[in-house]
C-alpha cells in the first residue's frame, strides 16, 4: 500500500513538474516575440526598422520616415504587417496600416504632428499572407515604440535621408558578416 502511494505521489510530482516547465517555455516563447524598439535602428528575426525625420520649416511640414526591411534569409518569413498608433495614457488606438503585404523594402511616411495626439507606434508582423480579423489576430512578432525614437536623425533633404538609410543598412550587414565570421 505504501508503495502505491509513493508511486502515485511521484507520478503526480513529475506530472506537475513537466506541466510547469511546459508552461514556462510557452510563456518565454510568447514574450520573445514582443520587442521594445527604443532606438531608431532595430533588427530582430530578419526584420530591420530604421527611423529618420525629414525636417520642414515648421513641425507641420516635417515627416517621419520609417523603413522596414524584410531580409531574404528571414527564417520566420513574415508576409504581412500592420501598424497602430496609440496614446499611452488613454489606451486609445488607431489603425494606420491594416495587413499590408510585406515587401523586401517598405517605406512609411507619417506627418510629425501625428505623434502629438497618438505618440506610440506598434508594428505587427504576421507569417500568414491573409488575415481576416487584424484586431483579434495574434501577431508572430510585435515591435512597439513609445514615440519617435530620440535617436532618429533629422535631415533637411530627402536625398540625405535616403543616403542615411542606405548607410545604416550597409553598416548592419557589415556587423552581421563580422559576427558570422566569428562564429
Amino acid at each position: 500500500m505504501k508503495r502505491r502511494i509513493f508511486i502515485f505521489i511521484t507520478c503526480l510530482f513529475l506530472s506537475l513538474n513537466v506541466f510547469c516547465n511546459l508552461s514556462a517555455a510557452a510563456n518565454q516563447q510568447i514574450e520573445s516575440t514582443k520587442y521594445h524598439g527604443a532606438d531608431s535602428i532595430f533588427k530582430a528575426n530578419g526584420i530591420s526598422i530604421f527611423w529618420a525625420i525629414l525636417k520642414g520649416p515648421e513641425e507641420s511640414s516635417s515627416w517621419v520616415h520609417i523603413k522596414i526591411i524584410n531580409q531574404e534569409d528571414n527564417l520566420k518569413q513574415f508576409h504581412t504587417f500592420s501598424l497602430i498608433a496609440s496614446h499611452p495614457f488613454s489606451d486609445s488606438e488607431e489603425w494606420i496600416i491594416k495587413g499590408e503585404k510585406l515587401k523586401k523594402e517598405n517605406i512609411i511616411k507619417l506627418n510629425r504632428e501625428s505623434f502629438k495626439k497618438m505618440m506610440g507606434r506598434t508594428f505587427f508582423f504576421y507569417q500568414r499572407e491573409e488575415i481576416e480579423d487584424y484586431q483579434n489576430e495574434i501577431p508572430d512578432m510585435e515591435v512597439y515604440y513609445l514615440s519617435v525614437p530620440d535617436t532618429a536623425p533629422e535631415f533637411l533633404t530627402l536625398e540625405k535621408l535616403e543616403a542615411y538609410f542606405k548607410d545604416v543598412e550597409k553598416r548592419l550587414e557589415k556587423v552581421e558578416s563580422t559576427i558570422k565570421k566569428q562564429e
